[in-house]
Order: C-alpha cells, then structure tokens, then sequence
C-alpha cells in the first residue's frame, strides 16, 4: 500500500500511461477490401487550406464558452471577451496546426482529474478519469471538425444519418471508414501526436506524458476515430 503524495502520483502516472499506451497496430488487407476510396483531391485540399481568422472566430463562437478551464486557466468566455487582444495570436496558432506544425506543450497539455467512481475507492481502476484541456487545442480540434462534416453527405452511410449535423449529436462529427483510403491524415495525426496527459492528485499534477491510444473526452474526433475502427466491418457483414 502506498501512502505518501508522491508515490500515489507516480503509481498514478505508470496506471495512465500504461493504459493509453499500445503496441503498433495491424490493418488486415481483408478488411480493407471492403472500403472504397470516396474523397477527393478537391476535398482534402480544403481539409488542408490554411484557416481565415472569421472561421476561426466561428468555431470560438461554437464551441461551449462556460466549460471548465483548462491548466492554462482560460476558458472559452475569455477568448470571446478578448477577441480583439487574442485573436491574431490564436490565428497563428490554429495555421501552424494546420501546417502540421505541433502544438506546443504548454497550450496542448491537458490534466486528467480523477473522479470516484464507488466509496473508497483503493485502486485506480476505480477512477473515472476526465480531462481537462486548454481551449486552444478546442478550437484546433473544433476547425478541423467543421471543416469534416462539409464532406459527411458523401462518405457516411445512410444508416448513420443521425450522426450528421443539426440531427440528435451536433457538434460530433463523424466519419465513415471509407476515408482511410484517401484522406490526409496529416492534419488528424498532428492533433493526436501533440497531446501531453498529466494526472492531477490532490492539486498536485504530476508527470506528463503522451497517449499512444484513445483521446480527450468531448474531442469531436473520438467518434471519428470510432467509426473510423468499425466501418470497414459493417460492410463486411453486408
């Protein structure tokens, strides 16, 4: 049994790293067999354009203003207030994500708060484990999902159209595994690739270290990442 902050803080940071960490993964030519190609040059050129500073203010707009603060301490009602102060600085960073350029540590960092999930929980598997992130990387994530959903009607099967904007999940954008195939994953990777977790214990964060697997809760790309995973089997099964 550990005790002392510092040890349950290590043993915190080895459970979560341990967890989003994963072996390279195996794609089966079978699967792929089943998934035709659908997205265009044209497409990707728009995915890949550089963002104006009035799409970026849209996703600002959009996205929730009153979520909690990220380890920056500024939340989305900050960056509206102070749009004419931020705003230049804000398009610079959401381009050079764009230009597949990372994100840096400081603005990408995000703390995972640990919530019990039963009475005196004694193990970290008896944690629910929610992130909190720096509204910057939402607006990243925000733009580039914007940008996904114009190409949705082309590539999302019919029986998925209550995953489509304006139905029942708005702001989840989510796309078919066909796109694996055509899309530049450039720009999707980078926002995977630029994350940094650090496990909050008593106040205290601890280590940081970055996930192989999974992404941040109210990321719109983890249902992308969803669909993208079990698309190719729905139309295996037909």
């Amino acid at each position: 049994m550990i005790t002392s902050l510092p040890e349950i803080g290590k043993a915190a940071s080895d459970f979560y790293s341990k967890l989003y960490s994963v072996s390279p993964p195996t794609v089966s030519d079978d699967v792929l067999h089943f998934i035709p190609s659908l997205v265009t040059d044209a497409d990707n050129n728009m995915l890949m354009e550089l963002p104006q500073e009035e799409e970026v203010k849209r996703a600002v707009w959009n996205l929730n203003l009153n979520g909690a603060p990220g380890p920056d301490g500024f939340n989305g009602k900050f960056f509206k207030k102070c749009w004419h102060i931020v705003r230049s600085d804000l398009l610079k960073v959401v381009q050079e994500f764009f230009m597949g350029i990372s994100i840096p540590k400081a603005l990408s960092s995000i703390l995972i708060v640990l919530i019990p999930k039963v009475p005196n929980p004694s193990s970290f598997g008896e944690f629910r484990p929610i992130c909190i992130s720096n509204f910057v990387s939402k607006v990243c994530t925000k733009v580039l999902t914007d940008r996904l959903s114009m190409i949705l009607p082309k590539i999302i099967s019919p029986e998925q159209i209550g995953f489509m904007k304006n139905k029942d999940m708005v702001d989840h954008i989510l796309i078919a595994q066909e796109m694996v195939h055509s899309l530049n994953k450039k720009v999707i990777m980078n926002n995977l690739q630029s994350t940094y977790l650090s496990v909050l214990v008593n106040g205290v964060h601890h280590d940081f270290f970055q996930p192989k697997r999974g992404v941040k809760q109210g990321d719109p790309l983890s249902h992308f990442l969803f669909i993208l995973a079990s698309k190719a089997f729905s139309r295996g099964i037909k």
